[in-house]
Protein backbone atom coordinates (compact mmCIF):
# COMPACT_ATOMS: atom_id res chain seq x y z
CA UNK A 1 0.00 0.00 0.00
CA UNK A 2 2.92 2.46 0.85
CA UNK A 3 4.51 1.57 -2.17
CA UNK A 4 1.71 2.20 -4.39
CA UNK A 5 0.68 5.71 -2.79
CA UNK A 6 4.17 6.95 -2.93
CA UNK A 7 4.24 6.00 -6.82
CA UNK A 8 0.53 7.74 -7.20
CA UNK A 9 2.48 10.74 -5.42
CA UNK A 10 5.25 10.24 -7.93
CA UNK A 11 3.15 10.25 -10.78
CA UNK A 12 1.18 13.17 -9.94
CA UNK A 13 4.45 15.40 -9.57
CA UNK A 14 5.93 14.03 -12.76
CA UNK A 15 2.41 15.01 -14.51
CA UNK A 16 2.66 18.50 -12.33
CA UNK A 17 5.94 19.17 -13.96
CA UNK A 18 4.86 18.60 -17.43
CA UNK A 19 1.96 20.74 -17.07
CA UNK A 20 3.93 23.38 -16.02
CA UNK A 21 6.38 23.26 -18.68
CA UNK A 22 4.15 22.76 -21.75
CA UNK A 23 1.84 26.10 -20.29
CA UNK A 24 5.07 28.30 -20.24
CA UNK A 25 4.66 30.89 -22.54
CA UNK A 26 8.62 30.95 -23.44
CA UNK A 27 9.82 28.03 -25.13
CA UNK A 28 11.50 25.20 -23.30
CA UNK A 29 13.72 22.42 -24.89
CA UNK A 30 16.26 19.79 -23.47
CA UNK A 31 18.31 17.65 -25.38
CA UNK A 32 21.33 15.98 -24.99
CA UNK A 33 24.06 15.22 -27.79
CA UNK A 34 24.19 12.10 -30.07
CA UNK A 35 26.61 10.23 -32.50
CA UNK A 36 24.26 9.53 -35.22
CA UNK A 37 22.44 12.44 -37.38
CA UNK A 38 21.21 15.01 -36.54
CA UNK A 39 23.82 14.82 -33.73
CA UNK A 40 21.22 16.15 -31.29
CA UNK A 41 18.18 14.66 -29.56
CA UNK A 42 15.49 16.35 -27.94
CA UNK A 43 13.75 14.85 -25.05
CA UNK A 44 11.55 18.27 -23.53
CA UNK A 45 9.49 20.40 -26.48
CA UNK A 46 7.38 21.98 -25.04
CA UNK A 47 4.13 23.62 -27.08
CA UNK A 48 5.69 27.19 -27.44
CA UNK A 49 8.71 25.62 -29.06
CA UNK A 50 6.39 24.23 -31.25
CA UNK A 51 4.56 27.71 -32.31
CA UNK A 52 7.35 28.95 -31.99
CA UNK A 53 9.26 26.56 -34.81
CA UNK A 54 6.75 25.01 -36.58
CA UNK A 55 8.33 21.99 -35.51
CA UNK A 56 7.30 18.78 -33.33
CA UNK A 57 9.44 17.19 -30.98
CA UNK A 58 9.47 14.17 -33.33
CA UNK A 59 10.29 16.58 -36.48
CA UNK A 60 12.96 18.13 -34.97
CA UNK A 61 14.67 15.01 -33.70
CA UNK A 62 14.30 13.46 -37.37
CA UNK A 63 15.29 17.18 -39.08
CA UNK A 64 17.72 18.74 -36.24
CA UNK A 65 17.97 21.76 -34.39
CA UNK A 66 20.79 23.71 -36.31
CA UNK A 67 19.49 22.35 -40.03
CA UNK A 68 16.21 23.56 -39.90
CA UNK A 69 16.24 26.59 -37.52
CA UNK A 70 19.90 28.09 -38.68
CA UNK A 71 19.66 27.72 -42.62
CA UNK A 72 22.67 29.03 -43.48
CA UNK A 73 25.63 26.94 -42.70
CA UNK A 74 27.78 30.39 -41.33
CA UNK A 75 24.99 30.21 -38.87
CA UNK A 76 24.74 26.86 -37.83
CA UNK A 77 28.52 27.05 -37.42
CA UNK A 78 28.43 30.54 -34.92
CA UNK A 79 25.45 28.17 -33.11
CA UNK A 80 28.26 25.11 -32.64
CA UNK A 81 30.62 27.45 -31.43
CA UNK A 82 27.87 28.77 -29.23
CA UNK A 83 27.38 25.28 -27.56
CA UNK A 84 31.02 24.65 -27.63
CA UNK A 85 31.31 28.00 -25.01
CA UNK A 86 28.54 27.10 -23.43
CA UNK A 87 30.26 23.85 -22.80
CA UNK A 88 33.57 25.23 -21.17
CA UNK A 89 31.01 27.26 -18.47
CA UNK A 90 30.22 30.21 -20.37
CA UNK A 91 26.68 31.63 -19.29
CA UNK A 92 25.03 32.27 -22.52
CA UNK A 93 21.51 34.46 -21.54
CA UNK A 94 19.82 36.30 -23.51
CA UNK A 95 21.33 35.97 -26.65
CA UNK A 96 19.43 37.53 -29.87
CA UNK A 97 19.27 35.47 -32.37
CA UNK A 98 17.16 34.56 -35.55
CA UNK A 99 15.70 31.47 -36.80
CA UNK A 100 13.65 30.14 -39.62
CA UNK A 101 10.55 28.58 -38.55
CA UNK A 102 9.19 25.09 -40.66
CA UNK A 103 6.55 27.58 -42.86
CA UNK A 104 9.61 29.72 -43.55
CA UNK A 105 8.99 32.82 -41.64
CA UNK A 106 11.62 34.27 -39.64
CA UNK A 107 11.39 35.05 -36.00
CA UNK A 108 13.73 37.10 -33.89
CA UNK A 109 14.25 35.13 -30.41
CA UNK A 110 16.57 35.44 -27.22
CA UNK A 111 18.14 32.62 -26.07
CA UNK A 112 19.57 30.91 -22.85
CA UNK A 113 21.16 28.08 -22.34
CA UNK A 114 22.56 26.35 -19.25
CA UNK A 115 23.97 22.89 -19.26
CA UNK A 116 21.42 20.65 -16.95
CA UNK A 117 23.72 17.66 -15.15
CA UNK A 118 21.79 14.54 -14.68
CA UNK A 119 22.72 11.47 -12.72
CA UNK A 120 23.51 8.21 -14.87
CA UNK A 121 22.10 9.87 -17.89
CA UNK A 122 25.32 12.27 -18.77
CA UNK A 123 25.09 15.70 -19.77
CA UNK A 124 21.69 17.55 -20.67
CA UNK A 125 21.22 20.83 -22.11
CA UNK A 126 18.75 22.97 -21.28
CA UNK A 127 17.01 26.40 -23.78
CA UNK A 128 14.72 28.97 -23.08
CA UNK A 129 13.55 31.16 -26.23
CA UNK A 130 11.55 34.08 -26.02
CA UNK A 131 9.85 35.44 -29.06
CA UNK A 132 11.15 39.06 -29.43
CA UNK A 133 10.20 39.79 -33.22
CA UNK A 134 7.53 42.34 -32.42
CA UNK A 135 9.49 44.48 -29.97
CA UNK A 136 12.45 44.15 -32.81
CA UNK A 137 10.20 45.36 -35.27
CA UNK A 138 9.19 48.24 -33.23
CA UNK A 139 12.81 49.43 -32.16
CA UNK A 140 13.46 49.77 -36.32
CA UNK A 141 10.18 51.51 -36.80
CA UNK A 142 11.33 53.54 -33.87
CA UNK A 143 14.58 54.23 -35.28
CA UNK A 144 13.03 55.12 -38.48
CA UNK A 145 10.67 57.62 -36.77
CA UNK A 146 13.78 59.56 -35.04
CA UNK A 147 15.61 59.46 -38.04
CA UNK A 148 12.75 61.16 -39.67
CA UNK A 149 12.74 63.58 -36.61
CA UNK A 150 16.07 64.33 -36.97
CA UNK A 151 16.08 65.34 -39.99
CA UNK A 152 13.27 66.94 -40.54
CA UNK A 153 12.39 70.81 -41.73
CA UNK A 154 10.23 71.69 -39.30
CA UNK A 155 11.07 72.41 -35.64
CA UNK A 156 10.47 69.71 -33.17
CA UNK A 157 10.35 69.95 -29.28
CA UNK A 158 9.44 67.29 -27.23
CA UNK A 159 8.48 68.13 -23.12
CA UNK A 160 7.29 66.48 -20.35
CA UNK A 161 4.15 67.45 -18.62
CA UNK A 162 5.75 70.39 -16.43
CA UNK A 163 6.78 71.69 -20.03
CA UNK A 164 10.48 70.99 -19.58
CA UNK A 165 11.87 70.34 -22.58
CA UNK A 166 13.14 66.91 -23.36
CA UNK A 167 14.42 67.11 -26.62
CA UNK A 168 15.11 69.08 -29.78
CA UNK A 169 15.58 68.25 -33.21
CA UNK A 170 18.35 69.78 -35.19
CA UNK A 171 15.87 72.48 -37.05
CA UNK A 172 14.20 73.70 -33.83
CA UNK A 173 18.15 74.56 -32.57
CA UNK A 174 18.89 76.25 -36.44
CA UNK A 175 15.74 78.16 -36.06
CA UNK A 176 16.09 79.51 -32.40
CA UNK A 177 20.05 79.43 -32.04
Amino acid sequence: TESKLLLERLEQQAKFTETVIETLLDGVAVCHEVTEYPHVRFTVWNRAMRDLTGYTLEEINCLGWYQTVYIQPEVQERARLRMNRMRQGEQLVREEWVITRKDGMRRSVEISTMIVPLAGNGTHVMATMHDITERKLNEEKLRTLSAAVEQSPASVVITDLDASILYVNPKFTEVTG
